[in-house]
């Protein structure tokens, strides 16, 4: 959860809601140009969305690309809160660009994206796999019907296992805010389709934000970007008349 909410009062809630453009700042670099197989690689055919994590209303910004059609507070991904369509510019070649977003000036996220060569366009998609196998995947933790909400979302208060499909290939996991142990290859699991799992553990020092985790299968690769919210601590608050009467605050550190 990116906002801080609090029950009680409005000076309370004041005082708490204005900490939190701080809290966000790690999130600035959440940048990408669409999703899934068509990450980072500029599409011929089709549509084009630049996605961003900004704490304000941001605006994307490339040599060679414009946007329209900007939309925030998105909620169909954790770490996305904007979003706009991406027209290439006209005479832009083959290549490789920066697509970045700035956050009301105070932070600026930015990634790499290619525009490919018109007469050698890779297909939109992956190709689907023969009628049995399963396509390159990876996840951090899954979810269950007991345990909804899990899948791609840090958990503090119990383990979590990255989990991911490479076929004909012991995939290796690697992440700029997680370490791995215990591979085990070959067993797939009641919850999710895979061929190798791992132990996941938060590395020292990782602040609340999205993060990438990316698995290496051979000469391929595949990244998701998962979560690590704040930690919920409950606290009563002091003084009735000033906090609404006592309700119980949930404050995020």
């Amino acid at each position: 959860m990116l906002a801080k909410t609090i029950v009680g009062g409005a000076i309370a809630a004041t005082a708490v809601l204005a900490a939190a453009p701080m809290a966000l700042a790690a999130d600035y670099t959440v940048t990408q140009l669409n999703d899934g197989a068509t990450l980072n690689v500029y599409q011929l055919t089709g549509t084009n969305r630049a996605y961003g994590n900004c704490a304000g209303h941001g605006t994307f910004e490339s040599s060679a690309l414009d946007f329209s059609d900007y939309s925030y507070n998105q909620s169909n991904h954790f770490y996305i809160t904007q979003a706009a369509t991406a027209t290439l510019k006209p005479g832009v070649g083959p290549g490789t660009y920066t697509l970045s977003v700035a956050c009301d000036g105070r932070g600026t996220g930015s990634v790499s994206f290619t525009v490919p060569d018109t007469t050698t366009a890779p297909p939109t998609t992956t190709p689907a796999p023969p009628a049995g196998q399963n396509q390159l995947s990876v996840q951090l933790n899954a979810d269950t019907a007991a345990l909804p909400g899990r899948m791609n979302v840090y958990q503090f208060k119990e383990g979590n296992t990255a989990f991911g499909y490479c076929p004909g290939d012991k995939g290796v996991f690697s992440s700029p805010a997680l370490t791995f142990s215990g591979y085990t290859y070959g067993v797939d699991t009641n919850h999710v389709t895979s061929n190798v799992f791992a132990k996941a553990t938060l590395k020292p020092g990782i602040v609340a934000g999205a993060y990438k985790l990316t698995m290496t299968c051979g000469k391929q690769s595949i990244s998701t970007t998962f979560k690590v919210p704040s930690q919920q601590v409950t606290k009563k608050p002091v003084g009735a008349p000033q906090t609404g009467g006592g309700a119980t605050a949930t404050v995020f550190e």
